[in-house]
């Protein structure tokens, strides 16, 4: 269980109950949106905004469709119908079968996986702000062994790569 008292700043976002109630995704995923919600503001790297459409409104070159929760480094972060993961997708606006897709980036294998991995980043983000560069250092090394665990595939290439990336770089 993650300590959530860091959202006291930020918040939650929660989906909108006749909006996310119309979107082809699991029962799961749905509960997450609804009762879970998201972080409204990861610093520097996630912020949730999600859709008030009904259809999805972002496409992805290998994905299909998807639903927008939110936007980080630089891309939409959406996910896939009926649990098929969540994906982060160049920030313009296509029809799925449009040629000038990129390719998406994977985030992770589920909504529930992502949400946890937010929650735990998050945490850790807050508590570190005022660490030593050594514990600092040792606490990422640590948070990276836990979220791996979370969502192995999430950290062999894609976004969350290039989150640890940045942080283990101190841009973050």
């Amino acid at each position: 269980m993650v300590d959530n008292e860091w959202l006291e700043r930020t918040g939650l976002v929660y989906g909108d109950t006749d909006v996310v109630d119309r979107w082809d995704i699991s029962a799961v995923e749905r509960d997450v949106l609804l009762q879970n919600g998201l972080p409204r503001f990861v610093p520097p790297f996630f912020e949730a905004t999600l859709q008030s459409e009904t259809e999805p409104v972002m496409a992805s070159k290998n994905h299909g469709m998807l639903y927008k929760i939110g936007w980080g480094l630089g891309n939409n972060i959406g996910i896939a119908q009926k649990g098929g993961g969540v994906y982060a997708a160049d920030g313009g606006v296509y029809t799925a079968d449009s040629e000038e897709l990129e390719d998406d980036y994977f985030v992770n294998s589920s909504l529930g996986h992502f949400v946890k991995l937010i929650h735990r980043v998050g945490y850790h983000q807050a508590k570190v702000i005022t660490s030593s560069e050594e514990d600092a250092d040792r606490a990422l090394a640590l948070l990276r062994r836990e979220v791996v665990e979370i969502d192995p595939p999430a950290f062999v290439e894609g976004w969350w790569s290039l989150v640890f990336e940045q942080m283990e770089h101190g841009l973050m």
